[in-house]
C-alpha cells in the first residue's frame, strides 16, 4: 500500500479523487445542448459552478475572440462541427478555471501584488534593450492590444493562481480547513487506556550476551558503527607582501625560522598554524 503511495502517478490519481470529492457539491448544464436536469433554470446562465454561474454574456467574452481566431485560419470560414466543438472547448475551459478558482479559496491561495509585478516585469515583451522592465513599453503594448492595465492585470493573476493550485494538485495533499479542525480534534480528544509497565535494568540482570553473541550483533549492525578515516590538518601557508624578490626572501626566511622552532621544541605546529 505505502509502495503505491508513494509511487508518483499513482499519487497523481488519489489527488484528482479527493479532489472530486472536496468539489463534490460542484455541477454545471451545457445549456446549449442540454438542460442538465428537470429543475428551473436561469435563461441567462449557461453554466453553474458551485453557487457560481457563467453566463452567455461571459461565455460570449471568450468564445467570440475565439471564434475570431478561428475565421482567420479558415479561408472558407469554420464548419458548423468546428464551431460546436469550439463552443464546447471554450466552455470547459470556463468550467475548469472556476473550479480551480474554487479550490484556491478553499485552500487559501492567493496571488501577491509582488508575486504578481514579478511575473509580468519578467516577460521578454515589456523589457527594453539591456533586459530591464520598460513601463513606457508596457503601457504601449497593452494599448496596441486594446487591453487596459486592470484587464491585463487580472487576467495575469488569474493565469498564475491557476499554475498554483495545479501545482498543488499534482505534487502535494489537499487538507481543507475542516479536516484539519476535524484532525486537531482527534488530537485532543481524552484517551483511555491499559498499559504495562517496564523497568529494563530488571531485565538486564537476566541477560548475558557471549562473545560470539556480540561480533554476530556487530555484524548485522556494521554500518552503524562504521566510520570513514578522518584526519585533522594544519598547515602554515604565508605570501609574500608583493612580487619583488627581496620579499620573496623575507618570507622564506621567516618560514625557515618557524621549521626550526618546530624541530627544535621551541614552538609547537599547531600554535604556529593557529597564529
Amino acid at each position: 500500500m505505502m509502495r503505491n503511495l508513494r509511487d508518483k502517478k499513482t499519487m497523481q490519481w488519489i489527488l484528482w479523487i479527493l479532489l472530486g470529492a472536496f468539489l463534490g457539491t460542484i455541477f454545471f448544464a451545457w445549456g446549449m445542448k442540454y438542460t442538465g436536469g428537470s429543475g428551473q433554470r436561469d435563461p441567462n446562465v449557461v453554466a453553474q459552478v458551485g453557487n457560481a454561474q457563467i453566463t452567455y454574456a461571459d461565455f460570449n467574452s471568450v468564445y467570440r475572440p475565439a471564434l475570431d481566431k478561428l475565421y482567420g485560419t479558415k479561408e472558407d470560414g469554420p464548419t458548423q462541427e468546428e464551431m460546436d466543438t469550439l463552443q464546447q472547448e471554450v466552455l470547459d475551459r470556463m468550467v475548469d478555471d472556476a473550479i480551480l478558482e474554487q479550490t484556491a479559496q478553499k485552500l487559501g491561495i492567493a496571488v501577491s501584488n509582488e508575486e504578481l509585478a514579478g511575473s509580468i516585469q519578467r516577460m521578454p515583451y515589456f523589457l527594453d534593450e539591456s533586459g530591464h522592465f520598460d513601463k513606457n513599453r508596457y503601457f504601449q503594448i497593452l494599448q496596441a492590444n486594446q487591453l487596459n492595465v486592470a484587464q491585463f492585470e487580472d487576467s495575469q493573476r488569474q493565469q498564475i493562481l491557476m499554475q498554483k493550485v495545479r501545482s498543488i494538485l499534482m505534487e502535494g495533499f489537499l487538507y481543507t480547513n475542516d479536516e484539519l479542525d476535524h484532525y486537531a480534534s482527534l488530537l485532543g480528544r481524552d484517551l483511555k487506556a491499559d498499559y504495562v509497565s517496564f523497568d529494563p535494568t530488571a531485565y538486564e540482570k537476566g541477560i548475558t550476551a557471549t562473545e560470539s553473541d556480540l561480533k554476530d550483533f556487530y555484524e548485522a549492525n556494521k554500518k552503524h558503527y562504521d566510520r570513514p578515516e578522518r584526519a585533522k590538518v594544519r598547515h602554515i601557508l604565508l605570501r609574500a607582501l608583493s612580487a619583488e624578490p627581496q620579499d620573496d626572501e623575507k618570507t622564506k626566511a621567516l618560514l625557515d625560522g618557524y621549521r626550526s622552532d618546530i624541530l627544535s621544541g621551541k614552538s609547537k605546529f599547531g600554535d604556529l598554524a593557529k597564529k
